[in-house]
């Protein structure tokens, strides 16, 4: 993370990566990339790791008989990619659809409105970020105000 301090760059990956999900960064101090590929990837991964667990525990209540809980990694994958991407795809979709920004360059979007004047706004892959942020209860987003734009 390009200008932040070690501790926080610490916090914010430990909290992402143990799906507490605490942002005290900036998010337009993270670049895209960092968005995309560190931010974004834990946001999936940390669900689909509860998705990974529950069966495990469904089967060890339910299943007298059999002691095999099943295969971690398969229940992962399972709940990642037949549940968590199609779903948060669809949101994406929907967001994009309503309006919401979706690009894969970061920069600033100026507008003139009536009343403020001049906006600038800023622009990335919120879509893709704010539909897994929702639908997998994680915290952070691309904005300092996070889900308050």
């Amino acid at each position: 993370m390009d200008g932040e301090s070690w501790d926080l760059a610490f916090h914010t990956a430990s909290s992402f990566t143990s799906n507490t999900n605490q942002q005290h960064y900036i998010g337009e101090n993270l670049s895209v990339f960092a968005h995309t590929f560190g931010i974004g990837v834990a946001m999936f991964l940390t669900p689909a790791t509860g998705l990974g667990v529950m069966p495990a525990f469904v089967r060890g209540f339910t299943n007298r008989e059999n002691s095999n809980l099943g295969n971690f990694y398969e229940n992962v994958v399972r709940g990642l990619v037949r549940f968590l991407l199609p779903i948060a795809f669809l949101i994406a979709l929907i967001l994009i659809a309503e309006g919401s920004v979706q690009t894969i360059t970061s920069g600033k979007l100026t507008a003139e409105t009536f009343t403020m004047g001049i906006q600038n706004m800023r622009i990335g892959p919120h879509a893709g970020i704010e539909a897994i942020k929702m639908f997998g209860t994680n915290g952070g987003g691309i904005n300092g105000a996070n889900a308050a734009t």
